[in-house]
């Protein structure tokens, strides 16, 4: 586990995550905040909480390629394209496939894809697989307004609204938000995010 992160805060997640609260997380990239990619309560809770247009999709954070595919529709190169992006040692990518439309319909009412990305840090993954249940991840900050990387900046970000839980970890991430890729119609790979 992250060395940064106490181990009664995966407890502490793990439960508000179950009663439909939103927890600020520290992630690859930059702060977010999360709920449960399979309670629509919790979802349009977050939207009101960002201040985000119903339009506007989300993305869901998976503990494995195998989670990915239970949700979305991934054919053989997909599969072998995304084991090697990724990768340990690979930049943290999110990509947007086909959905399977087993989740609520407000994570994205716009189209038939769903952005998912599988995150390289320790303690999500850990959440997401003791949830059985992909997280929802957006940044954390309000609608207009910069990314928290430096959870001393909280207030720049969030203004004072504060989620149900925060569990900052590192104070400074410091990363820019990952690479987006639209891989729907692959062999074509369309970035939409450098």
């Amino acid at each position: 586990m992250n060395r940064d992160i106490n181990p009664d805060d995966l407890v502490l997640a793990l439960d508000s995550l179950r009663l439909g609260k939103i927890v600020l997380l520290p992630s690859d990239t930059v702060y977010g905040l999360s709920v449960r990619a399979d309670d629509a309560k919790a979802i349009s809770r977050l939207r009101r909480f960002k201040g985000r247009e119903g339009k506007k999709p989300f993305l869901i954070l998976v503990s494995s390629l195998g989670m990915a595919k239970k949700y979305l529709v991934i054919s053989s190169g997909q599969n072998n394209y995304l084991k090697k992006i990724w990768g340990p040692k690979q930049r943290p990518t999110t990509v947007i496939l086909k959905d399977k439309k087993l989740l609520p319909r407000s994570l994205n009412t716009a189209g038939d894809g769903l952005a998912v990305r599988l995150p390289k840090n320790e303690f999500l993954v850990k959440i997401i697989r003791s949830l059985r249940q992909p997280l929802v991840s957006t940044s954390a900050n309000l609608d207009g307004l910069e990314p928290l990387q430096d959870i001393r900046n909280i207030d720049k970000s969030l203004g004072q609204k504060k989620p149900h839980l925060i569990i900052a970890g590192k104070k400074n991430l410091g990363r820019r938000p990952s690479r987006l890729i639209d891989l729907r119609e692959y062999p074509e790979i369309k970035i939409i995010r450098k």
